[in-house]
């Protein structure tokens, strides 16, 4: 079973939650996750995000796999934008859900 990090404070983010939690944003169908919200996360070799994970509820709809040097970053086309939340994997960190 995973575990999902979550933020202490949700009004009060730290600079590493804040880098970590998935930012969702939708255009139409267009859904884009972006792991970090004015902090963005790193992607090193030592330091970066493995997969972005969009759900529907508790239905997976996507997956993109990411490797250093990529842009912390997936677009999702869906056909219902309705009940999202994305999951990221950080290489050191473990798994983090959006607010």
């Amino acid at each position: 079973m995973k575990t999902l990090k979550t933020p202490v404070d949700p009004l009060h983010l730290t600079d590493s939650e804040r880098k970590h939690i998935p930012h969702i944003t939708i255009e139409g169908n267009t859904v884009t996750v972006i792991c970090g919200d004015g902090i963005i996360h790193p992607m090193e070799a030592d330091h970066y995000i493995l997969y972005i994970e969009l759900f529907q509820g508790e239905t997976s709809l996507a997956k993109k796999m990411l490797h250093p040097g990529d842009e912390p970053k997936a677009v999702f086309e869906v056909e219902n934008t309705e009940n999202l939340h994305a999951e990221e994997l950080c290489n050191l960190h473990g798994i983090w859900g959006s607010l």
